[in-house]
């Protein structure tokens, strides 16, 4: 199963925490973020995020309550979108 995951936002990073770990990108390594949907797309509604951080996955992907909300921040902060 999957962890409860909190995403902190500001204009020149992202830091993702879950459990006792810890994912910081900088803005600089976020290739581009885009809407994810589950198999179940009523179940699952997430943002992909693309980057190209070393010793990491290539992409995380957040599942979250208010998906648009959070997408429409992220662009006002500058993020590049898909």
């Amino acid at each position: 199963g999957g962890l409860m995951a909190k995403l902190i936002v500001s204009k020149d990073k992202i830091l993702i925490l879950y459990g006792e770990s810890r994912i910081f990108l900088k803005k600089e390594e976020i290739q581009y973020l885009e809407k994810y949907d589950g198999v179940l797309k009523f179940l699952g509604k997430g943002i992909k995020i693309n980057h190209k951080k070393k010793n990491t996955p290539n992409f995380i992907v957040i599942w979250v309550w208010s998906r648009d909300n959070l997408f429409k921040k992220l662009k006002e902060e500058g993020y590049k979108t898909k």
